[in-house]
């Protein structure tokens, strides 16, 4: 159960009543293929929000071709950022900044957000759209529970856990600004901001030495039908943690608690 003093923390699905949904076989399972899906963390004073703008297709084989990868990061949206929430109205009032962005034209925007709490789900309103969130998990109180960032070769990371999920996003440091409306860039537009930029959100195990991912969103369709490779949990402390992906050879990645 979430803390009333902030109902927002947690890991919330929106609720979209007009999805349209098309299971497909895909690899060695089943996808859905929805439109409009979307899902938002928040922990105390970050947030991490991921949505499908339309309906994926899956790509005809794997890895997706330049064309397939572009047309599926054109229709995914993904904002992170701070946020800090205020009681309001009988609700509660969320200002929030953009830092990191699928589209890097909305980074350093501000908007705000009107919550107002019913039985584990909560009525947004967004800048005059008003729309219905579930909660699927709460703050959780486990070492990873909170928000970390770190640094590699590929990027800054932003990663974000609560109870029993996970959101995270990595924009490289050096991407290019988008030239023109978003909707109508080329895929030799949108190829380098895809490439650049990575984001996911799921449900998560973490144990004393480990922690585990099922993705739930990806900008990448065909991304969720698979559990991610297992972290190994190298060290653990209250401001730092290291992880490292066994039997791969990648070096440990060291991340650093902002809250």
């Amino acid at each position: 159960m979430s803390d009333p003093q902030t109902p927002w923390r947690g890991f919330w699905q929106v609720l979209a009543p007009d999805t349209e949904e098309d299971i497909q076989p895909y690899r060695n399972t089943t996808t859905n293929l929805r439109s409009r899906a979307g899902f938002v963390l928040y922990t105390q004073s970050y947030f991490i929000e991921l949505r499908l703008l339309s309906q994926m297709q899956l790509p005809a084989g794997w890895p997706p071709t330049d064309a397939e990868l572009a047309a599926m990061f054109g229709g995914f949206y993904g904002i992170a950022g701070r946020s800090h929430w205020q009681p309001a109205d009988g609700g509660w009032l969320g200002q929030h900044h953009i830092e990191m962005a699928a589209n890097p034209a909305l980074l350093g925007q501000d908007f705000h957000r009107m919550l107002h709490m019913s039985a584990g789900s909560a009525t947004i309103d967004s800048d005059g759209r008003q729309e219905t969130w579930r909660r699927l998990s709460a703050a959780g109180s486990t070492p990873l529970c909170g928000a970390w960032q770190t640094k590699n070769p590929l990027g800054n990371w932003l990663y974000l856990a609560c109870e029993g999920h996970y959101a995270v996003m990595r924009s490289g440091a050096n991407r290019p600004a988008p030239q023109g409306d978003w909707a109508k860039l080329t895929t030799e537009q949108l190829l380098p901001l895809a490439e650049s930029f990575g984001a996911n959100a799921g449900a998560r195990l973490e144990t004393t030495g480990s922690f585990d991912h099922w993705p739930m969103i990806g900008q990448v369709a065909g991304y969720d039908v698979r559990k991610h490779e297992t972290f190994k949990l190298e060290a653990v402390q209250a401001a730092r943690f290291e992880a490292s992906l066994p039997p791969l050879d990648f070096p440990p990645d060291q991340w650093t608690r902002l809250e």
